[in-house]
């Protein structure tokens, strides 16, 4: 299929169907598609892959907030990592492992 203008494919109405922009953006259920992909409805999705989130080695999540999709970075909220038998205490704030007080497993 070769258009110069925008294009549809469906049956009847324009409200259930796909619709192709000139730019290039797909609509599906909508003829005004804002981005590459906008689809007015619910979808439903096997296996969903997003890039261009942050990368870090840092433990992230990913947060849906609305329309917006971005990644949080939850260092913060993990516990430091230790050596066995060190305590933890909270500094104001922020979890710090420690060797003042030692438990060694046998009491």
């Amino acid at each position: 299929m070769r258009s110069t203008g925008a294009t549809w494919l469906g049956s009847g109405t324009t409200s259930a169907g796909i619709y192709i922009e000139a730019s290039g953006n797909v609509g599906i259920g909508t003829t005004d598609p804002a981005y590459n992909l906008d689809v007015l409805g619910t979808t439903q999705t096997q296996n969903l892959r997003l890039t261009n989130l942050a990368s870090s080695t840092s433990p992230t999540m990913l947060v849906l907030d609305g329309s917006n999709v971005y990644s949080r970075d939850l260092s913060a909220a993990l516990l430091p990592t230790g050596t066995e038998g060190q305590m933890l205490y909270n500094n104001n704030g922020t979890w710090s492992a420690f060797s003042g007080m030692f438990y060694d497993d046998t009491n």
